[in-house]
């Protein structure tokens, strides 16, 4: 299958380009994104075979989301254009797209059908062109996978041995914990963080917007059915489990566990059962919620660090957790974030 990226500012528009393309056999949707920023970090984690880009975008960034898809990653773009076909064409094809398409009339129209196959017939075709790899005009010159020919092959999504998201869950004394670690991480962090952070719900959106003032990563409230991406923190909204599966956050009520709503049990099981390379880490907090979903993800073979009893406000679920043998590090607080970024590193593909 074709494994095409959507990318488009407008909701319904992206949802419906994404149906269109996924009703024909030969097309796998991996994404339907709203921004040239989230398209651009998904890209780097997954390749696509061919990315479709409204052309233009409300915000501009058009133009930008076009070189650099095409640059920095030898990736085949079609250009959705609105209005003057001609003249956006022409602005598209000189920032690298390989063809532009008029976007699709309205469901009602009398050639509907017959545009939408023309559509995916042409972002097929279009999927076939090999881009030989080039610098962007300001002189950067992104890692090389491109295909230099049309024998050579395409990217491929990132193996199963990098580094695909870390999970977090804490309690009593977290939040300076947590902002303590996150902190010292890039904007660029190569997985998204997976946060469970016992705490009122009068009090969660003005934790997100706290950390986020603070940190360089991304922090938004995880909603359902959403995918994660690098660089950024999915925060469990209240009185909902977060799992993570496909790469995606799933927002589920469940019972409580350890009584907690969110639980960081539920968190690490799902992360446990993904088969994809993460690390688990159980901070400051009363009980035990973390600490048998942690040793779940310790035995399937994800890395685990607890925090350490003389930089915890209350040593009580990093204690459950050693306790059951669940943790393979236990780090003081300022060791915790340095320790990621070495274990991501350690994880980069060469």
């Amino acid at each position: 299958m074709i494994r095409v990226l959507v990318v488009d500012d407008r909701p319904e528009f992206r949802f419906w380009i994404q149906e269109v393309l996924e009703k024909d056999p030969r097309f796998l949707v991996v994404a339907a994104l709203p921004n040239c920023e989230d398209a651009l970090r998904f890209i780097r984690l997954e390749p696509p075979q061919a990315v479709t880009i409204r052309w233009p975008m409300s915000d501009g960034s058009s133009p930008s989301c076009v070189r650099h898809v095409s640059a920095q990653f030898a990736t085949p773009v079609v250009a959705l254009v609105d209005g003057d076909f001609a003249k956006n064409e022409a602005q598209a094809l000189r920032q690298g797209a390989v063809s532009a398409f008029r976007s699709l009339p309205d469901r009602e129209h009398r050639d509907y059908p017959q545009r939408c196959r023309a559509f995916c017939d042409h972002v097929a075709a279009m999927s076939k062109v090999h881009i030989i790899r080039r610098k962007l005009a300001d002189g950067r010159s992104p890692v090389d996978f491109a295909a230099a020919s049309t024998g050579g092959e395409k990217p491929t999504p990132a193996p199963s041995g990098q580094l695909m998201a870390v999970g977090i869950t804490a309690s009593t004394g977290g939040p300076a914990a947590v902002c303590d670690i996150l902190r010292k991480l890039p904007s660029d962090f190569m997985a998204p963080v997976l946060l469970v952070q016992h705490i009122t719900s009068e009090f969660s959106q003005s934790f997100v917007d706290w950390l986020s003032g603070n940190i360089a990563l991304q922090v938004r409230l995880a909603e359902h059915e959403e995918l994660t991406l690098p660089g950024t923190v999915y925060v469990a909204p209240p009185d909902y489990h977060l799992h993570w599966q496909n790469r995606r956050t799933w927002l589920r009520k469940g019972e409580r566990e350890c009584w907690q709503r969110p639980s960081g049990n539920v968190l690490f099981r799902s992360m446990a059962e993904s088969s994809l390379t993460t690390v688990g880490v159980i901070l400051t907090g009363l009980g035990e919620d973390g600490a048998q979903g942690l040793l779940a993800l310790r035995e399937s073979g994800a890395r685990t660090i607890a925090q350490n009893r003389e930089s915890c406000v209350v040593y009580g679920m990093p204690k459950a957790a050693v306790k059951l043998g669940a943790v393979d590090e236990e780090l003081p607080l300022e060791r915790i974030g340095s320790r990621l970024l070495e274990l991501a590193e350690e994880s980069r593909v060469p």
